[in-house]
């Protein structure tokens, strides 16, 4: 299992999902549908300095992961959504 993986699996895929569309169970009781990820990182509108930024800072219902991941982690997470949706 990759480090963007375990990551992913551990921290996230409850609210964006298996594959990091926005379609996991926890995210369906949140106000706002957790964003899908997977479009975020292939959209021509969304760099992905701006995407890794939501991460770490949080964003529109999205908490903060920056007190506990780091660029280098967020970058191992989105190669890990790349890899299973292509």
């Amino acid at each position: 299992m990759s480090a963007g993986e375990s990551t992913y699996k551990t921290l996230c895929v409850s609210c964006h999902g298996e594959l990091g569309h926005g379609d996991g169970l926890a995210g369906k009781a949140l106000s706002e549908q957790p964003s899908n990820i997977y479009e975020g990182l292939n959209s021509w509108f969304e760099p992905e300095y701006e995407l890794i930024d939501t991460v770490l800072n949080g964003n529109e219902g999205m908490q903060a992961w920056g007190s506990v991941l780091e660029e280098k982690d967020v970058k191992n997470i989105f190669a890990y959504i790349q890899k299973i949706n292509g």
